[in-house]
């Protein structure tokens, strides 16, 4: 018996397609579609089984449902590749296309878009995934005038992934040139690159205004968008487009405060206007409590002033404030639940608080990221790493995943992994990638000759060569080695110092066999710390 060669019997014998094989089909029905709607004719209902391989070609088949554009049809379509507003327009088969190609690339039910599969760390090319899924997100937009406007528009992206080229890295372009061509601010153009923020959320508004300047609005989205990447560079021109935005707006709550979250990361200590976090911290608080002294905003910045003074009560209070004030303001929900975990070493709620700031931000990285804290607290380390992996679908340059997964690897003995998650956060924030290759080589040689105690030795000695040595990670890899008397004479220095890290004594493993000594509860009840666990 003919069977025909259909993608949908491709996808039943095969699961998911590789992606440069979903391009090239791609780019033949795109062509397809593009015939059609020169001719002013529309297919209705593109599928897996509507599609046939001719020769090895792929061919849109079911002829009999093409119809002219401005004809009156009966609704027709199968569920799942229909786009809401119906079929019958270019745009709607460009939706439908989009779905057929999200089906074929992740192995996924069209009904479960935009989701990426749950092992994509595990693929062979999880990178061009991600990329390929740029394509699938403007395709299957759910406006029909944010779609591709053409089947040719669509081609020309899949062309350029084909080439080896970065549909995101152009995407990112555009909007730059766009801002700049908008507002006049063509160092944008020749200056955008990325950085890192531990909080920072694609949603900060949830219900509330932001700004009636428009000019203003455009230059915070634009903040926000840098602030999900790393480099030194993107962090500095956020804060400038910031600085920008409450000049045009003095009344900008939000631009404000995301200067707060500007100082998280790797570049707290070179941002203006103090080149010091805490410091700057002070002086946002300051224009918050001038600007809206009784907002989230406000009492959100000064619960973390608050922590970072090791007021840990106080702390609290003052964001469980933010969140009568607002609460649907995520940012407070994920400051209470990192306080709640550091502090008292509760996980439960800090699991309850990280789903609240995800219902009103979203699917927002930073909040995937940090969903995956609590589990780490419990020593629930495969979960942890699920979903830190499940961030890095949403963006993989996102450091601060990076570092969690590597933690959660390194907890949960995955050496060669952690490693690797290490370096690559580390080569999202330090440019000289050739020292950073290098250290991690060294690393991995002593791992693989000698064990992960060697590893851990060749780190220490890293760490003490530093000219600004990490007193705390320093007494972190001493009890991997289980150098006791040394952890001790650090973390008491560390105390002195008052680093910040010192709040992660009832969060970090390496601790857990040091729990019982008598020295780590004096040091636990000194820093005001009063865990669970």
């Amino acid at each position: 018996m003919y069977i025909p060669h259909t993608l949908k019997l491709d996808l039943y014998r095969r699961s998911r397609l590789p992606v440069d094989e979903c391009i090239e089909i791609g780019l033949a029905l795109t062509t397809a579609l593009e015939n059609l709607h020169e001719h002013g004719l529309v297919h209705r209902d593109v599928k897996p089984s509507n599609i046939i391989f001719v020769n090895g070609v792929p061919k849109l088949a079911d002829i009999g449902l093409v119809a002219n554009m401005d004809a009156t049809m009966s609704f027709v379509g199968t569920s799942g590749f229909l786009p809401p507003e119906g079929p019958g327009t270019p745009q709607a088969d460009i939706y439908s296309l989009g779905k057929v190609l999200y089906e074929i690339s992740t192995g996924k039910d069209r009904q479960e878009f935009p989701q990426l599969p749950s092992d994509l760390r595990e693929f062979p090319n999880p990178d061009a995934l991600v990329e390929f899924n740029e394509i699938l997100l403007k395709a299957c937009e759910v406006e029909a005038r944010r779609r591709y406007q053409s089947a040719e528009e669509m081609r020309a992206d899949l062309e350029l992934m084909q080439r080896g080229h970065s549909v995101k890295r152009k995407r990112a372009f555009g909007r730059r040139w766009k801002l700049a061509r908008n507002i006049g601010l063509a160092a944008i153009v020749l200056g955008l690159v990325g950085a890192s923020s531990i909080f920072v959320l694609r949603e900060l508004k949830g219900n509330r205004p932001l700004s009636s300047s428009a000019e203003a609005q455009t230059l915070y989205e634009q903040a926000v968008y840098l602030l999900h990447r790393s480099p030194l560079e993107e962090t500095l021109q956020a804060f400038t487009n910031l600085t920008k935005a409450v000049e045009l707006d003095p009344q900008f709550v939000d631009a404000y405060y995301m200067m707060f979250e500007a100082n998280f990361g790797h570049w707290a200590g070179q941002l203006p206007p103090h080149k010091n976090m805490l410091a700057n911290f002070r002086w946002v608080a300051d224009r918050l409590r001038a600007l809206r002294p009784n907002s989230a905003q406000y009492h959100t910045v000064n619960s973390y002033i608050k922590f970072c003074d090791w007021q840990f009560d106080e702390a609290i209070e003052e964001v469980q404030l933010a969140l009568k004030l607002d609460p649907k303001f995520p940012r407070a929900h994920a400051f209470y639940a990192r306080y709640l975990m550091r502090v008292r070493g509760d996980a439960a709620t800090a699991h309850e608080e990280y789903e609240a700031a995800e219902r009103t931000a979203g699917s927002d990285a930073i909040i995937q990221a940090f969903r995956g804290t609590p589990y780490y607290l419990e020593r629930n380390f495969r979960k942890a790493i699920e979903q830190y992996q499940k961030a890095l679908q949403f963006e993989p340059r996102l450091s601060v995943a990076h570092e969690l997964l590597g933690s959660a690897y390194e907890a949960d003995k995955q050496y060669d992994k952690a490693l690797d998650e290490y370096e690559a956060a580390e080569k999202l924030s330090d440019p000289n990638l050739e020292k950073t290759e290098a250290t991690y080589k060294r690393y991995r040689s002593a791992l693989a000759e000698k064990g992960p105690h060697e590893m851990w030795r060749a780190m220490l000695n890293e760490l003490r060569q530093s000219p600004s040595p990490n007193v705390y990670g320093m007494a972190r890899r001493c009890a991997r080695l289980g150098d006791t008397n040394e952890v001790f004479r650090l973390l008491e220095k560390a105390y002195l110092e008052r680093h910040g890290d010192m709040t992660m004594l009832l969060f970090d493993d390496c601790w857990d066999t040091l729990r019982g000594d008598s020295r780590f509860q004096e040091l636990v009840n000194r820093m005001g710390l009063r865990g669970k666990r």
